[in-house]
């Protein structure tokens, strides 16, 4: 009797450990979390962070395979900075005069252990805007 509970309890022990694999994933642009698929900063801002979540089909939380792959669609917007883990990444808004439009972050994560099999794509925009006026100049012409 013992050793059949044992076996049972070890058992149901190895199913809740199991761990499913993710099938979906979200990027996090801002500190208090929520789910923005575009973020607006000013030229002059501190700049952004963005945080990734994958999960699984039934909506638990579920590791990735390897460190993300993450890409920008255009250069001189913004600067990124990805962490070591590459769950995260800094961006700030690029010092060159007329770094402002629109940029897409991209993410490519692997949800199953085989490479190519189940692959995340997650994609988020980050726009840099004009910073407010901080000097002006008064142009004068002759009449005609």
């Amino acid at each position: 009797m013992r050793v059949t509970f044992n076996f049972f309890e070890n058992r149901r022990e190895r199913c809740r450990k199991k761990k499913h694999r993710a099938v979906s994933g979200q990027m996090f642009f801002s500190p208090i979390g929520a789910i923005m698929p575009k973020f607006t900063m000013k030229a002059d801002d501190n700049g952004a962070r963005a945080t990734l979540a994958f999960k699984d089909k039934k909506g638990n939380p579920a590791p990735v395979f390897g460190v993300p792959e993450w890409s920008l669609s255009a250069d001189g917007i913004v600067d990124m900075t990805v962490d070591a883990d590459g769950m995260g990444a800094n961006f700030v808004p690029t010092d060159a005069t007329g770094g402002l439009g629109t940029v897409t972050v991209n993410v490519k994560a692997e949800g199953d252990a085989v490479a190519g099999t189940d692959v995340i794509n997650l994609t988020g925009d980050l726009e840099v805007i004009a910073a407010d006026a901080a000097t002006g100049e008064i142009a004068f012409t002759q009449l005609p």
